[in-house]
């Protein structure tokens, strides 16, 4: 959605291509014709420019997952991202997205989590490793839970570290769910079709 052809050089994902929009819009009408529903993904590959704000956005690849759960600047894009898709208005249904019937349920983001950080956590840049380890931390000071997740280990999902992980991701899931709803999305809206944990 960010850019449709290998034209100009685009410096940031902020802005939804007029194009690509336009491809978006027809095939969701033609599909509504059909009487075909749609279901959404908010977050799932996107990759940075220069100009989107994002420390380190080289580091991060095709996409910003599992980092998008607990980065304050990565849910601010996705909430920016958010209000720019469900109040675009579509020409060829003349409807805004989030009053638009034929979406029938939404997903925060696709396939992701901070419970699998594996090699995630060993490969990702310090920036971004050091940042959820804090944010951990925090949790468990704020909690008054004795545990180290600058030094300690907390790929293992054992007590407290999973239910610290369970509670950063229902904050984060209501932070977007909230957003949403601010926004006037009426749909089911679902945190993510990750199944493993």
């Amino acid at each position: 959605l960010y850019a449709f052809t290998k034209g100009k050089r685009i410096t940031t994902t902020r802005v939804l291509d007029e194009e690509s929009m336009d491809r978006l819009d027809y095939l969701i009408h033609c599909l509504k014709e059909e009487g075909i529903y749609c279901y959404l993904d908010m977050t799932t590959y996107r990759k940075f420019k220069e100009d989107d704000g994002v420390p380190f956005y080289e580091e991060l690849g095709d996409n910003f997952r599992p980092w998008c759960n607990t980065n304050a600047r990565l849910i601010e894009l996705q909430k920016e991202f958010c209000t720019n898709f469900w109040n675009h208005y579509n020409p060829y249904t003349k409807l805004l997205h989030k009053d638009d019937p034929v979406f029938v349920m939404v997903e925060i983001t696709n396939e992701c989590d901070i419970f699998r950080l594996g090699n995630t956590l060993k490969n990702a840049h310090p920036y971004y490793a050091n940042m959820l380890r804090q944010k951990m931390q925090d949790w468990m000071d704020a909690n008054g839970i004795d545990y180290d997740c600058m030094n300690g280990d907390v790929v293992k999902n054992s007590h407290p570290v999973s239910t610290c992980k369970r509670a950063l991701t229902m904050d984060y899931y209501r932070e977007m769910y909230d957003y949403m709803r601010s926004l006037g999305v009426k749909i089911p809206i679902t945190g993510t079709n990750w199944l493993h944990n």
